[in-house]
């Protein structure tokens, strides 16, 4: 491993005096270093945290908590923002969080364990072991595949929530069922269903649950006390449990919260366990340890060596200079390239989609923990350019440059719509969260961020991306080349064609093609039908109540898994999952819930969004459309589709927040118009998402009833308690 380098040595950071201190324990596994023993620059210390602490009150997370221990030394801890945002419980050290997939590095160890006891091998076939994989198209797959995700499984292949399991050999024998979508061991995917049925032979191999046998040969040798798989109800340490959230920059939306019911019913290969910074700092000790704890073997050295093999190079960002990542088994690896092969491994780690994140550098016996439960967040490039800037390869410049915000007036010249030569869609460069950042219509919006290079600027996630700006003679902007390992184009900036038709001209054509003056003469209405998730093989009925534009109740039951209900009332939108009781939304998810509804798909947009612009015509749904791009008070722009000859809505790409996801690009077509007193409806409504575990949804109304006589508070959806 590559050797440590060479850190100046500064007193021990000041702690902020109103956080809670760490909960008592049988023994301090990280004692606090003292001023004589530290060796990080205490003031790099305070300038990481006053940058975390920038994340919760920018509203990029709900919280925090924030470990780095230093030659077995705790040399900063810090509980940031709110363990839980609706009910503004502070975030304190200690906090247990769900950590998502770094349960993956758990589960890992635990399949070294029995490779080390000759119970399994890598190159074992899982139908060794799970007989129902010894037929179909999973017998090729082995228990290395899984292990490096190389199995050809997809992301996920659950499609029913957890409860209608019996167990995590269900799932697994769901997934044998689907299969590899490719030759196993071709290629690398990252997949929870590989890693689900790696848990689900390490139960077959094991002789019991994953959960009694993390609990007696992982989380008890390592004195992991406040680490767990599953919620229950009685368990003392349920208190101290963070609540969830999901959303986006301040739009934070808690979906579950202690005293909810388990969000895990068993313990899953992929995800599932519970544990604070310090507790899985202890299992990071035990790989950077070569497998010792507490003075007895754990794991071999063989076993280390195994793990930390680079197995496949990952198309993942990473914010530490000069490295690249690998994927080992079930570790994600930061190489050096530019060393030799015996010391590439500059460190190891995790993450997990809930926010959490844990990275080991071995060579420098240094562990960084950012833990959040804030899923969606963004901040990671931003955090790991902090640790790189102010511990790694202390660079006041660079370190000084990390929050540093571009004044907008100088932000103002690059911000337009971009079109290549023959290119259907166009692009627009604005500004998203004080930063520049580039719009892809129906996909994302990408954060930029400027280089060394005048005019030049790269992508936030993925630098190797840039972004050249080109300018006339006089200074102007003219257009942009991209170049990188996504795509090369050149794009030319464009203004709307002057023989378009003015918006005033276009909306009364639209309203009238809708007959949205006649909404009000439907009075309380019904539209009734039945909705496909077509790639989670999920189906039901749904029962759509509206009342002129703002006022909507929806109730899509989903078949034997229950119902989910939305209302909208003016300007209040409330929302009732299968897993979340009713709750009020705010921000992006409240804004879209309104603009996704009928009353705003065939009213007047200019009441509805900040910005409306028809850009330019476009052969489209065989026939020729209006493109009109319409940005709302908050989040991204939509672009809407019109038939240039009817005036009909026909579709619209948009980017929406998806709760448990993040943001998600998908293209709405609009089909099966039908009249109803006079308004034209559109009774099949598709959607397809960028995102292959949703792909298409669609929506078929079969039935509209108008004029309906309803109980008092029909339109009603109760706060919850």
């Amino acid at each position: 491993m590559k050797s440590p380098k060479i850190l100046p040595m500064m007193a021990a950071a000041i702690l902020v005096p109103f956080l809670s201190a760490l909960p008592a324990s049988e023994e301090e596994p990280f004692p606090r270093a003292t001023p004589e023993s530290q060796e990080l620059d205490s003031s790099a210390l305070d300038e990481l945290v006053r940058i975390v602490r920038g994340f919760v009150d920018e509203g990029e997370i709900a919280g925090a908590e924030l470990l780095m221990i230093k030659n077995r030394k705790t040399v900063l801890h810090e509980a940031i923002g709110w363990k839980d945002a609706e009910d503004k419980i502070p975030m304190v050290r200690g906090t247990i969080f769900n950590i998502r997939s770094m349960s993956k590095p758990v589960t890992g160890t635990m399949a070294q364990m029995l490779i080390d006891e000759g119970k399994l091998a890598l190159s074992d076939p899982v139908s060794d072991h799970l007989d129902f994989f010894g037929s179909g198209k999973a017998t090729a797959i082995e228990v290395g595949h899984l292990l490096t995700h190389r199995s050809g499984f997809p992301m996920s292949c659950i499609n029913v929530p957890l409860t209608e399991y019996a167990d995590l050999a269900a799932v697994a024998r769901q997934a044998a069922g689907v299969g590899p979508e490719f030759t196993p061991d071709s290629r690398f995917r990252y997949s929870d269903a590989g890693s689900d049925c790696l848990g689900a032979v390490v139960e077959a191999v094991g002789g019991s649950p994953l959960s009694e046998l993390f609990e007696s040969r992982i989380f008890a040798p390592l004195r992991m006390t406040d680490t767990y798989t599953k919620v229950k109800a009685d368990d003392p340490r349920v208190d101290r449990t963070s609540s969830n959230h999901t959303g986006t920059k301040g739009t934070w939306l808690r979906y579950w919260k202690p005293g909810d019911e388990p969000f895990y019913p068993f313990a899953m290969g992929s995800q599932s366990v519970y544990c604070t910074p310090v507790d899985y700092a202890r299992f990071l000790a035990l790989w950077m340890d070569e497998g010792m704890a507490g003075g007895k073997r754990l794991l071999s050295g063989k076993a280390i060596e195994r793990g930390l093999e680079p197995v496949s190079l990952m198309n993942y960002p990473t914010r530490y200079e000069g490295l690249d990542v690998y994927y080992a088994r079930m570790w994600m690896l930061y190489i050096d390239p530019e060393v030799k092969p015996d010391e590439q491994l500059e460190a190891f780690g995790h993450g997990g989609s809930d926010g959490t994140y844990a990275v080991a550098f071995p060579g420098r016996d240094l562990m960084v923990l950012f833990f959040t439960q804030s899923r969606g967040m963004t901040v990671l490039p931003t955090f790991e350019r902090a640790v790189d800037a102010l511990v790694l390869n202390p660079d006041p410049k660079k370190a000084a440059a990390i929050t540093a915000r571009i004044p907008p007036d100088e932000l103002r010249p690059y911000l337009g719509l971009y079109r290549a030569e023959g290119q259907q869609l166009y692009r627009a460069i604005v500004i998203q969260n004080g930063k520049l950042a580039a719009e892809i219509p129906g996909s994302q919006v990408l954060a930029l961020e400027s280089t060394k290079e005048k005019d030049c600027w790269q992508l936030e996630l993925q630098p190797e991306q840039k972004l050249r700006f080109e300018r006339s003679g006089d200074g102007k902007i003219t257009g942009l080349q991209t170049s990188g390992p996504v795509v090369n184009e050149k794009l030319v900036r464009f203004e709307p064609a002057a023989d378009l038709p003015s918006m005033d001209e276009l909306m009364k054509k639209h309203l009238a093609a809708h007959g949205t003056e006649k909404l009000d003469d439907l009075g309380a209405f019904r539209l009734s039908g039945k909705f496909n998730i077509e790639a989670r093989k999920l189906e039901g009925r749904l029962d759509d109540l509206y009342r002129g534009r703002w006022c909507r109740k929806m109730v899509t039951t989903f078949e034997g898994l229950g119902e989910q209900r939305l209302a909208i009332q003016g300007e209040k939108v409330w929302n009732a999952s299968l897993m979340q009781k009713p709750q009020q939304l705010s921000g992006i998810l409240a804004e879209q819930a309104r603009l996704g509804s009928l009353g705003s798909l065939i009213g007047d947009w200019r009441d509805d969004y900040r910005e409306v612009r028809i850009l330019y015509r476009l052969d489209l749904f065989d026939r020729e459309t209006y493109v009109v791009r319409t940005v709302p008070h908050v989040g991204p722009a939509s672009t809407k589709y019109i038939d240039t000859e009817t005036g009909l809505l026909l579709g619209e790409d948009r980017i929406t927040l998806l709760p448990g996801v993040g943001m998600m690009g998908a293209l709405v077509v609009y089909k099966d118009y039908r009249d109803v007193e006079g308004v034209k409806i559109p009774f099949l409504w598709e959607s397809k998402f960028e995102h292959p575990l949703i792909g298409t949804v669609s929506l078929q109304y079969e039935k509209a009833e108008t004029n309906l006589d309803l109980p008092e508070g029909a339109f009603a959806l109760e706060e919850k308690k």
